[in-house]
């Protein structure tokens, strides 16, 4: 469904890790194989450590060491402002020559020089008329640096960096999982202490991708009706701009995750005011699941959405 900014040659793995590096908390889930071949989590782990510490680095290092993760591979989320998005319209054409022209469609949408950027797309629709087919495209960049930056930090804390995924990809595909159709049209929104995104996803494909201006989820701590109240109006924009580009305007339901997702009634509210079904997103539906990994969930598993995701779609 999705192709990652980076993937290194895929073995056939025995576990593998999905890390969400939040502001001010990390997920970690690990997937490894039954004797079945099916994906099992092993081990989740949530760690209140904040990316502004001073000790950050050397306290989840401990944290990694103390689980029995150290030298595993890790699929991670990159959570970046250099994030870019386009939908493109291309004629079918070889895996080679689609990825050249991908990234010469992207120039208008990075800044600077799109030598900066890697660079990835995912399939919206594919149509045939006159005999020649073409192929509706989500492109994606982010900057390089970036990602290089995120792979020596996975390092350090004693990981082996096998995929970086950006944060909207892995979240539209762990609502795809919770919620396959070929005929529904979801808005999953990832309510971070200190960043709200957007992403719709339709027909198993991944479309849209927003930044909601303003909102973090840590103010609803001070305010929260005021921080609903502003949410919803931000949504509602989000899904108008998403009706103009893409001419669809229906939206089935709308998944929650991320830390905000715990917020008091914020899926009633949500509900009732944007006429959407709401709910918070449970990202381990369906899948097998150790005791440990169970009691560290509990009722929260929106948390480990980005988590889960990565483990799973690289796994």
């Amino acid at each position: 469904m999705f192709q990652p900014l980076l993937s290194l040659k895929k073995l056939k793995r025995p576990d593998l890790l999905g890390i969400d590096l939040g502001s001010q908390c990390v997920k970690i889930v690990k997937m490894g194989r039954r004797p079945n071949d099916k994906l099992a989590v092993e081990f989740c782990g949530l760690y209140p450590i904040p990316r502004s510490s001073p000790d950050f680095e050397s306290d989840l290092h401990g944290a990694v060491k103390e689980a029995g993760l150290a030298g595993l591979s890790a699929a991670v989320c990159l959570d970046d402002t250099s994030l870019k998005t386009r939908k493109m319209e291309l004629p079918a054409m070889p895996d080679a020559d689609l990825k050249e022209a991908v990234r010469w469609n992207m120039r208008e949408a990075v800044e600077g020089p799109v030598a900066d950027y890697s660079i990835a797309s995912s399939l919206i629709e594919e149509t045939t008329a006159g005999g020649k087919v073409r192929q509706t495209l989500l492109g994606y960049a982010v900057k390089k640096k970036s990602v290089i930056d995120l792979m020596n930090l996975a390092t350090r804390i004693g990981l082996k960096p096998s995929a970086i995924e950006p944060s909207a990809v892995s979240l539209a595909s762990a609502v795809d999982r919770a919620w396959p159709s070929d005929d529904l049209w979801i808005a999953g929104i990832d309510l971070g202490a200190e960043k709200v995104v957007l992403t719709i996803l339709g027909r198993g494909r991944f479309y849209f991708t927003r930044l909601l201006p303003g909102l973090r989820s840590s103010d609803a701590k001070e305010n929260g009706p005021e921080f609903m109240k502003k949410l919803a109006g931000e949504i509602q924009n989000s899904l108008d701009a998403f009706s103009v580009a893409f001419h669809q305007e229906t939206i089935h339901r709308i998944s929650l995750s991320g830390g905000g997702a715990g917020i008091g009634e914020l899926p009633e509210y949500l509900a009732k005011n944007l006429a959407i079904q709401t709910s918070r997103l449970d990202p381990f539906a369906g899948m097998e699941m150790s005791d440990q990994a169970k009691k560290t969930v509990a009722d929260k598993g929106y948390l480990f959405s980005q988590a889960v995701s990565l483990a799973w779609m690289n796994g």
